[in-house]
This record gives C-alpha cells, sequence and structure tokens, in this order.
C-alpha cells in the first residue's frame, strides 16, 4: 500500500487514540490554523507568511483548547519527561506527587 498524506497517518494512528480517550468529532479539530501569519513589510507591500497549524487541536472547555504534538515529536518529548522518583525531580514528603 503506497503511503498516504500526513493527514492519512494522523487519521489512522492518531485519531482512534483521541476517540479510545472519550474525545468526540465536535471537540477535535483538525488541521487548523491557529495564528495569522507574521506580517511582512517589504516597500509598499505589506503581505502575511502562511499562519501556523497543528495536526489537531483539542477542545477541552469553550475557552481552553490543547494542542496535539505530532506524533514524531511526541514519542520525544516524553522520552525527556522526568520520572517520579527519578533525579532531579521531586517528590513529595510521602512520595508522592
Amino acid at each position: 500500500m503506497p503511503p498516504g498524506t500526513k493527514a492519512d497517518t494522523c487519521r489512522q494512528y492518531v485519531l482512534p487514540k483521541l476517540y479510545a480517550a472519550d474525545w468526540d468529532d465536535e471537540r477535535i479539530a483538525e488541521q487548523p490554523t491557529f495564528t495569522d501569519g507574521r506580517i511582512v513589510v517589504s516597500g509598499s507591500k505589506v503581505p502575511r507568511r502562511p499562519g501556523k497549524r497543528a495536526d489537531y487541536i483539542l477542545r477541552y472547555r469553550a475557552d481552553m483548547s490543547i494542542g496535539v504534538p505530532p506524533p514524531d515529536l511526541l514519542d520525544t518529548l516524553l522520552q525527556n519527561v522526568p520520572r517520579p522518583g527519578a533525579r532531579g525531580f521531586p517528590l513529595g514528603a510521602d512520595n508522592t506527587l
């Protein structure tokens, strides 16, 4: 099977995990633009660069959205998260977070 687009890959791997975590289509925005884009002044022209896009943005509440990092970046981020009890990661007096 030939490789699909990035959106197809996200739909195949990320969406099922979001559905399994009880997110529904009403609260999932796929590939939205979340900035207007940088303004570039060049002489008398003032064009905008393309806005930043996310693979998914989850709407937790009407006033709070959560961006979902791309799967390859998410793996890297999770590898660098300190584990409870690791050096430099403080625990409470009763060994809880």
